[in-house]
């Protein structure tokens, strides 16, 4: 349901130089629509999207560029993350700088193959760039009146951090560690999670905040209830809940942004997305009406948006019938198919995230990776619970998740993205 750490990918950046000429010889393989949703002009738009490709449509990244409809070339950073089996691009993360977004306006960007391999390697953005600023991010848990807390600083200063992007235009850490009390006890179970993406030049940056209760074979896991603040530098306090009851196995992200975030929506290619057979073919002429559009959104706003819910998910998985959420993929996730509409996109990424929620996120302490059948062979969650320990305190969900009847929550978020969650 939601990514976790794996072998660190293939990265390969490249800088392509805004020459604002019109480029020749070229053929475009993907078009995106990046739309302001701001009533003011924005300038330098930092701009990430994760993008699929067909096999053999681009056989080298140093090939692959990106201009505006008035052939402007964009400068762009392309992070690999798979390839298909003859080698080329099958998915990739994509950044760019949009010059100028006018107000309540649109860009359309255009992929193309040059292919007179035009591509310069640059400098990446660095982590001590950063750090030379005010940035930091804080999560505070109170749990039975003890106050546990874990900063993006502390974490960086504590250890390595690992790294998701990698380039001239935009980098991003990931860090992670106990939440502590102020003498530096660790809690047992919880851990937080940063992920920073900083842009080059730029005074601002993107920070996920992850909280996880996902250790498996350490003693006497459970359900813990607790208080909870994040804070970000400039901004102050960004979330805040009372009363969470984080169960076991579970995990929630929220994200921020120190600093001004850009005010921007992207719109996909779906028709491309199926020719690259990644997502089912839906009949184009199918279309949603607005209303329903608005009662989806209507749904998943409110309680569905707190930490702990499940958002549009149905909450007990073995549960059969007409249910939204089982299909080659869930109904919210076609209707953004469809009509690439922000309402139906929201709803999407925010159930993706919410997804977290159920109790099946089992992380091994020694290597921080998903516990693994080659290192136990017999471990199961089905029918043997006993490999795992016991609870010491409660465990109960009221949520249920299944093997059978499991939606497919995060792949077309991971597509469109690119988020490492």
């Amino acid at each position: 349901m939601s990514a976790t750490k794996s072998i660190p990918p293939i990265i390969v950046c490249f800088w392509l130089i805004a020459s604002g000429t019109s480029a020749s010889a070229t053929v475009d393989i993907v078009s995106l629509t990046v739309e302001s949703t701001t009533s003011q002009s924005q300038e330098d738009v930092p701009v990430t999207f994760g993008q699929v490709f067909a096999p053999g449509d681009v056989a080298d990244e140093r090939t692959l560029a990106a201009r505006l409809d008035d052939g402007k070339v964009l400068p762009l950073q392309i992070d690999a993350k798979a390839r298909h089996g003859d080698g080329t691009l099958r998915h990739a993360v994509i950044t760019t700088r949009l010059p100028v977004l006018p107000a309540r306006s649109s860009s359309l960007i255009h992929l193309y193959v040059p292919g007179d391999g035009t591509g310069a390697v640059g400098p990446s953005v660095q982590l001590a760039d950063l750090l030379a600023t005010d940035f930091d991010a804080q999560i505070r848990v109170d749990i039975g009146g003890t106050t546990y807390s874990a900063t993006a600083r502390e974490l960086i200063g504590a250890g390595s951090s690992s790294k998701w992007l990698d380039g001239p235009i935009v980098s991003e850490w990931h860090v992670s560690g106990a939440i502590r009390t102020a003498n530096g006890t660790p809690h047992p179970h919880l851990s937080a999670r940063f992920h920073i993406r900083s842009y080059a030049g730029q005074q601002a940056a993107r920070v996920s905040v992850t909280l996880e209760n996902s250790w498996s074979r350490v003693l006497d896991p459970g359900n813990f209830t607790y208080d909870v603040e994040v804070s970000v530098a400039r901004q102050g306090i960004v979330l805040s809940q009372d009363n969470v009851v984080h169960y076991r196995q579970a995990r929630w992200r929220r994200i921020f942004w120190w600093g001004a975030a850009p005010q921007t929506s992207i719109s996909h290619d779906t028709s491309y997305m199926q020719r690259a057979a990644v997502v089912p073919t839906y009949d184009p002429s199918l279309t949603i009406p607005g209303y329903v559009l608005n009662e989806m959104e209507s749904q998943w706003q409110g309680a569905r948006t707190r930490l702990m819910s499940t958002g549009l998910i149905y909450g007990s998985m073995p549960d059969g019938g007409g249910r939204p959420d089982i299909a080659p993929l869930p109904r919210w996730t076609a209707r953004y198919l469809l009509t690439q509409d922000e309402r139906a996109k929201i709803s999407m990424l925010g159930t993706g995230e919410q997804a977290g929620t159920f109790g099946i996120h089992f992380r091994d302490r020694d290597t921080d990776l998903p516990i693994s059948l080659d290192t136990y062979p017999n471990i199961t969650v089905l029918g043997d619970y006993g490999i795992f320990p016991s609870c010491s305190a409660g465990c109960s969900t009221p949520y249920e998740p299944d093997v059978s009847h499991q939606p497919s929550t995060s792949f077309v978020p991971y597509l469109v993205t690119g988020d490492f969650f």
